[in-house]
């Protein structure tokens, strides 16, 4: 093939899995746009896994992730191991962009050679087994049940114990008795001595998905311990996630705090009295995005955009093309439902909460919001979902489609 055309697939697959990485964070991405960005990328890379390989040594993050998926998808047996080799070898380098490309090409393309080079590099290197652990938790691989116990998680240090936990709360197979042992003294003494924060948050999301009535006390407990922590963000997800009404008061301290993450903590604990908190929020313009998105994660009401005017004592004014979601319409929305939404029921996209209401958030949306959702689906259902919110949309879209009660 002529070397301007190969270049050609190359400079796409970088751009689109680039577009990619961003889409999967940002609030509001569509699956469907999505799934199409992905079909494209898969198709360049298979061209690419056709061709031979660059002589030149990518560089970027993206380039790097590019050349090694292209030789992980290759019909040739020795490409898929040398790369497989490289890429293990990549994962030890000292450039993070090198090395986190180097993760995301294995955990993205599970395969023979793959896990050979991934299982060997975990025994060789215990400075990295975080990382493999991680892109195996990414594939949903399967692990030696012995690597997970609790006498081996005890004899490593704390950034494998918290990624060992993560793997497990993932994992479907995985029962509560992996996680109970962190959390459940907090049930009895509220001062009892537990495993560090990031250990500890891990288990109680393996716990909170599998349906622990004593997982949200001890989180409880937890929070109120960290309240002036830097790490309490990923605590309140957790609360939020539980949809246990006692922790509303901690949730609108989030979103007077920080009102990007706590307009979505509020939609994702989805109960009635989040509605006044996110009406507030769209009256500010500096939240007035979040609690857009929010707002619609919550009623299913996408909100009509105005004119955004001055506010006092702003150094400058708006552009005059600047719009923000109309707060006036929400309002008028809440003042017409009101009375048809019960106390203490929990809502999605404005239905009541059920794997079904779920699952069908997740067939129309990705991004931030889709990755909550996968979380709820497997709180409600008592049982992660088997699929994790960094893999292939497609592959996700594969394994929810088989999901009894889905």
């Amino acid at each position: 093939m002529d070397v301007t055309l190969q270049q050609t697939h190359r400079d796409a697959a970088s751009a689109l899995f680039e577009q990619r990485m961003e889409w999967r964070i940002r609030p509001g991405t569509s699956a469907r746009a999505l799934r199409r960005l992905e079909r494209r990328l898969h198709f360049h890379l298979h061209v690419l896994s056709r061709l031979p390989p660059s002589e030149v040594e990518p560089l970027l993050y993206e380039t790097t992730f590019v050349f090694l998926a292209a030789g992980l998808r290759s019909p040739d047996t020795r490409r898929r191991r040398e790369t497989a080799r490289l890429a293990a070898n990549w994962v030890a380098d000292e450039d993070v962009e090198r090395m986190t490309a180097a993760c995301h090409a294995l955990a993205l393309h599970p395969g023979e050679e793959t896990l050979a080079e991934t299982r060997r590099l975990y025994e060789e290197d215990p400075e990295r087994r975080h990382l493999i652990l991680d892109a195996w938790r990414i594939q949903q691989a399967a692990v030696p049940r012995g690597l997970l116990n609790q006498g081996e998680l005890h004899a490593h240090d704390l950034r494998l114990q918290a990624v060992a936990l993560r793997f497990c709360a993932d994992w479907p197979e995985a029962g509560l008795s992996v996680f109970q042992p962190y959390y459940r003294v907090l049930g009895e003494d509220p001062f009892a001595s537990v495993a560090e924060l990031p250990v500890l948050a891990e288990a109680l999301r393996g716990g909170l998905l599998r349906g622990d009535d004593a997982a949200p006390l001890a989180l409880r407990r937890v929070i109120e311990r960290q309240a002036d922590s830097d790490e309490i963000g990923f605590l309140l997800y957790l609360a939020a996630l539980s949809g246990e009404r006692d922790f509303h008061p901690v949730l609108v301290q989030r979103r007077l705090a920080k009102p990007a993450s706590g307009c979505r903590l509020l939609a994702l604990w989805g109960h009635r009295e989040a509605v006044p908190e996110l009406l507030e929020a769209l009256e500010t313009p500096q939240a007035n995005a979040a609690a857009a998105d929010a707002w619609q994660w919550l009623t299913g009401q996408r909100l009509p955009r105005r004119p955004r005017m001055q506010v006092v004592g702003e150094e400058a004014a708006p552009a005059s093309a600047e719009t923000i979601a109309d707060a006036q319409a929400a309002h008028a929305w809440w003042d017409a439902h009101k009375a048809a939404w019960p106390e203490g029921e929990r809502r999605l996209l404005g239905r009541p909460l059920s794997p079904v209401v779920v699952r069908d958030a997740l067939e129309e949306h990705a991004g931030a919001g889709a990755a909550d959702a996968l979380d709820l689906l497997g709180l409600i259902t008592g049982r992660p979902a088997g699929v994790v919110k960094e893999d292939w949309l497609l592959r996700r879209d594969a394994v929810l489609s088989g999901l009894a009660g889905c």
